[in-house]
């Protein structure tokens, strides 16, 4: 059964890595609260994370190789750069995937936090939040979760450029809308 894809994106307004690593630092902190744990995945156990019979893409948000291999390095992690790398452009084969379980757990890309939460981006600058319909314990996630990640992916809009955006949307798998009963949360975002 094969891995989940990873993409590294370039494609964001021009901000370096001074600039954007604060705020990936504050969505990783954001997303690591006992809030946005979904414990769904730990009871995936007879299966790959994110997998199907095509297989999940995961996309890195530009330059999130280089931060998640500066968090390892700061855990006295043992990876080199090149492992790290391997995020942005493995076809099919997660380096960190050890079974069902992910070895980075605490310092995995932002669409891995927020999966099965996909966002479907319009060419009108709207977008609408979806549920991967691969993931098969989708219907066990709870507010608090769907809360924090819209959150998040609310604070990374503005850096999000459309090239990116469609590049995403373009590889990702058969989506299924976000539970009406989440839409007061939808409601309470910021227009874009």
């Amino acid at each position: 059964m094969p891995k989940p894809n990873l993409i590294n994106s370039p494609h964001i307004k021009t901000l370096g890595t001074t600039e954007l690593f604060p705020i990936y630092e504050r969505i990783y902190s954001l997303t690591s609260q006992p809030s946005a744990a979904i414990k769904i995945c730990a009871s995936c156990t007879t299966q790959d994370c994110e997998l199907s019979e095509g297989g999940e893409v995961a996309i890195l948000l530009p330059d999130e190789d280089k931060f998640i291999y500066s968090r390892l390095a700061k855990i006295d992690k043992m990876v080199s750069m090149e492992s790290v790398k391997l995020l942005s452009i493995c076809n099919g084969l997660c380096p960190f995937l050890k079974g069902s379980m992910c070895s980075i757990h605490s310092d995995r890309p932002f669409d891995c936090r927020s999966y099965p939460i996909v966002p479907k981006f319009g060419t009108d600058g709207t977008v609408e939040f979806t549920l991967s319909t691969i993931c098969p314990h989708r219907a066990s996630i709870t507010e608090p979760f769907v809360s924090t990640m819209l959150r998040s992916w609310n604070m990374l809009f503005p850096l999000l450029d459309q090239e990116w955006r469609t590049q995403y949307n373009s590889v990702q798998p058969e989506l299924e809308p976000l539970p009406s009963h989440f839409n007061h949360l939808v409601s309470q975002l910021p227009s874009l």
